[in-house]
């Protein structure tokens, strides 16, 4: 029982020593049977999709809260955008120009989700952004979902991913190189 304690501590230990040691980004792979990705760093914030055990995510950094990570958006998600701060591309309706500074909220796919009120980042003029879908219309005003940019995050709780560091350092020998050894000895 001792022994199980002792061991369970070490464990406790590297990883969190391995979790401060962690260089971002990195790839990791949900962990958890299902995990709400939301808006912002904490479940205050709305959800904007769910990940499920072994999709991959790409962990861009640890939030102010160290209890969230901050991934890249993960596939199939979007922003929303007031058109009013665009420029439509006559010549490819899918790429507009961004006319006026403006800022995007995480848009979600889930049902029921409330209306994105969380403004995550702003673009400068001159920003390019992709149309991901159809145009809604919402108080008078015509929004547009697209393309998460490369600089956008999006956040899952920490514990919703292992930490590669210490699977790598309680599973693995402190060194995959042997040291030649003496064989004087066994001609003796």
């Amino acid at each position: 029982m001792r022994t199980k304690v002792m061991l369970a501590l070490l464990a406790g230990s590297l990883s969190a020593g391995a979790a401060a040691a962690q260089s971002y980004p990195a790839d990791a792979i949900i962990s958890q049977p299902e995990v709400e990705v939301r808006s912002g760093p904490s479940t205050s914030f709305y959800a904007t999709s769910k990940l499920v055990r072994n999709d991959r995510v790409r962990v861009i950094g640890v939030a102010k809260d160290p209890a969230w990570l901050e991934i890249q958006p993960p596939q199939h998600s979007y922003s929303w955008i007031n058109a009013k701060y665009l420029e439509k591309n006559p010549s490819d309706p899918r790429y507009w120009r961004v006319k006026d500074a403006v800022s995007i909220r995480p848009g979600s796919t889930l049902p029921g989700a409330p209306a994105p009120n969380i403004e995550n980042m702003k673009l400068s003029p001159g920003t390019i952004v992709v149309i991901v879908a159809k145009a809604e219309e919402v108080q008078g005003e015509t929004w547009l979902p697209i393309q998460p940019q490369t600089t956008e995050v999006r956040y899952i709780p920490a514990n919703a991913v292992p930490t590669p560091n210490a699977v790598a350092t309680m599973n693995s020998p402190a060194s995959w190189t042997r040291a030649p050894q003496d064989r004087s000895e066994e001609r003796r």
